[in-house]
């Protein structure tokens, strides 16, 4: 027998201010250090780029953004075109959440190559505050990119590969095909999505939310409110007189579906075929007007496979037809859902009609709304499966308790567990994550910064697929996929910069983690860390200020020739005194730039002493060290005062400085 796995295990498997001094006539007054970095001049702005065997990440907006060109969160194409652009193993990020606009259309994904290994994969963009949200318009043509949105607003057909996690579907109204939010002939795996308010309604109207000839494994998923004119009002399986389908539900919720066959589900009805199973799921509130309120099995000239374990049953089910399995540790207000052995079979105690004390489909945590279990006498649903159990269902050993819930909420560590999708004991997880930047401060263009983000489980259970993604850093690398209870791990990534962000005077890096805890996605709080423009900023030449030019400080340096300049608007005569001072090697080759009367400059062993008396021009000195000196100390007065940064302009542009004279400058 093969080693147990967890139902979501097994799931997956399935698929300015001026200087201002009192006194005098000073009323401003300008220092320029002008030294030039030809290492940094010469530096390219090559960027780290992402891995070659990254998957590209395309991101979508409902309305094109910036270039339109998919590249970036301000650069988003519309979905249309990621869709017709991803590669197989691509990621499609929807940027835009639901309460700031929906995707509104028909779509398809025909994308070649794709595998189990290398899906297509649609799903939010990290940080995202709402899930993103696939309009079908109600079948109207207002709207729609096309002339109407009269189809299913998601195909998918046989061969495809494709990956759903995290995004709504909802508002489709087919009249012309089956399945209202998805069909699927391919292979399709749904993860912590919801499907809401979707309808197939021609004559066959079979799929409100999904009709599926192909492979669906669902996980975390919420289908409310869908309608099918025939099968299956959430999900239609093994379409018509067509046999095959498989479909494999687990920690979901199903409620307020409606259909002639299978109100919630339907396999194998019209002599069809197809497989279901179905584990530790809720439903409630569906309804059928011919057979199956909650699932139809078949009728009686067939039907498909339905497996069921540890499911929340508030209705009806058909097996006439079709074959079915009953893995144990059902709840149902009445038997009609159960298999004919034990142990659900004996759970009809009371006599049905029961109440089951299911609450209202509400936010109760995690990516979709769920249905939580009130404590009710006798109890039903809460504390029903013993812990530690496992069952075989479809021959396989499938682990009921300990559970991850629908929520990713871990079951209280040696307790009992509630059937349905929700644990009432369920413990939630915690991903935390904390960023920090390397160097703190950037000069020039083409410097490399290093990110490193820690990411920490705090919580109960453990997190598989760990992934950081920061908008602003190309790759980020996680040395380790898995993270149990209490630990963390050291994620890094890389970015150089760009002229575009000397201009803006900071880098601002957002990142989010995510995981998957028992297969149901889990992001941190975004963590921020910005990288400042260090002062003074280096430039690509050497800057000479005009006369009586605004003021300005520079740094940079061409090989071991140092230069400062000085100037100030205005015709009266300012005094700018004091030092520069090198930790190594020997001053020399000192060399007066436009001296006017009173122009004193002087060294002594490692500091240069300097008077200049400025009348508006631009004056100062040159100078050498005999070694590549890495950093100067400046000590300035102007008119007799400490120059103070925060009060010195760089052009129209403050400084970000905190720190008055004297300054160190390294390069």
């Amino acid at each position: 027998m093969p080693p147990p796995t967890t139902i979501a295990a097994r799931a997956a498997a399935v698929t300015g201010a001026a200087i201002k001094r009192g006194g005098g006539s000073l009323a401003r007054a300008a220092l320029t250090l002008s030294v030039l970095t030809a290492a940094a001049a010469g530096l390219g702005a090559a960027g780290a780029g992402p891995a070659a065997a990254a998957p590209a990440v395309l991101y979508a907006a409902p309305a094109g953004t910036g270039t339109g060109d998919c590249s970036t969160t301000a650069n988003a194409c519309i979905l249309a075109t990621a869709l017709s652009d991803v590669a197989a193993g691509g990621v499609v990020e929807l940027v835009t959440p639901g309460g700031a606009g929906h995707y509104v259309g028909n779509w398809s994904v025909t994308t070649p190559g794709t595998s189990a290994s290398l899906p297509v994969t649609v799903e939010p963009a990290p940080g995202l505050a709402g899930q993103p949200v696939l309009d079908g318009n109600n079948g109207s043509a207002t709207g729609c990119p096309t002339t109407a949105c009269d189809g299913p607003v998601l195909t998918v057909p046989a061969n495809e590969f494709v990956a759903l996690s995290g995004i709504t579907i909802t508002n489709a109204n087919n009249s012309s095909t089956n399945g209202g939010g998805l069909a699927n002939g391919g292979a399709v795996t749904i993860t912590g999505s919801t499907f809401t308010g979707n309808n197939a309604g021609n004559e066959e109207g079979s799929g409100g939310a999904i009709v599926n000839t192909g492979s669906v494994t669902v996980t975390a998923s919420t289908f409310s409110g869908n309608t099918a004119t025939a099968a299956g009002g959430a999900i239609s399986n093994g379409l018509g007189f067509l046999d095959g389908g498989s479909v494999t539900v687990t920690a979901s919720t199903f409620t307020g579906n409606t259909a002639g066959f299978g109100g919630a589900i339907d396999s194998g009805d019209y002599s069809g075929g197809g497989t279901v199973t179905v584990t530790a799921s809720t439903f409630t509130g569906n309804s059928a007007s011919l057979n199956g309120n909650t699932i139809d099995g078949g009728d009686n000239s067939g039907g498909g496979t339905v497996a069921v374990a540890g499911d929340v049953f508030d209705g009806s089910c058909h097996q006439a037809g079709g074959v079915w399995t009953d893995g144990g540790y059902n709840a149902g207000s009445d038997g009609s859902c159960y298999g004919s052995g034990p142990p659900s079979s004996d759970l009809t105690s009371p006599a049905p009609p029961r109440t089951l004390g299911l609450g209202p489909l509400a936010d109760n945590g995690g990516p979709t709304q769920t249905i939580e279990p009130q404590p009710v006498t006798p109890a039903t649903v809460i504390g029903l499966i013993p812990s530690p159990t496992t069952i075989t269902l479809g021959g396989n050993p499938v682990v009921l308790c300990p559970a991850t819930d629908q929520r990713g909420y871990l079951s209280a560590s040696g307790t009992a567990c509630d059937a349905g999708a929700v644990q009432t004991m369920g413990s939630p997880p915690a991903l935390a994550l904390k960023d920090s930047a390397s160097p703190a401060t950037f000069n020039t263009a083409g410097q490399v910064i290093t990110y490193s983000y820690r990411v920490a489980n705090t919580g109960a259970g453990t997190f598989t697929g760990i992934k950081v993604s920061d908008p602003a850093v190309p790759t980020v690398s996680c040395p380790a996929p898995v993270l149990a209870s209490g630990t963390s791990e050291m994620c890094t990534g890389t970015y150089t910069t760009t002229a575009a962000d000397l201009a803006a005077g900071k880098i601002t890096a957002t990142a989010t983690a995510t995981a998957a805890a028992g297969g149901v996605p889990v992001a941190s709080s975004p963590a921020t860390v910005t990288v400042a423009k260090g002062w003074p900023p280096a430039v690509t030449g050497t800057f000479r200020p005009a006369a009586g030019a605004a003021e300005g400080y520079y740094l940079g340096v061409v090989n071991n020739t140092w230069q400062l300049l000085v100037t100030h608007p205005g015709a009266s005569k300012v005094a700018f005194t004091g030092h520069i001072s090198v930790p190594a090697g020997t001053l020399g080759h000192i060399t007066l730039i436009s001296p006017t009367a009173g122009h004193q400059v002087s060294t002594t062993g490692k500091v240069i002493t300097f008077t200049l008396p400025d009348y508006g021009k631009v004056t100062g000195f040159s100078f050498t060290t005999a070694a590549t000196v890495h950093s100067i100390t400046l000590t300035l007065n102007i008119g007799g005062h400490p120059a103070i940064a925060t009060r010195i302009y760089l052009g129209a542009t403050p400084t970000p400085a905190s720190t008055g004279s004297p300054l160190t400058y390294t390069r």
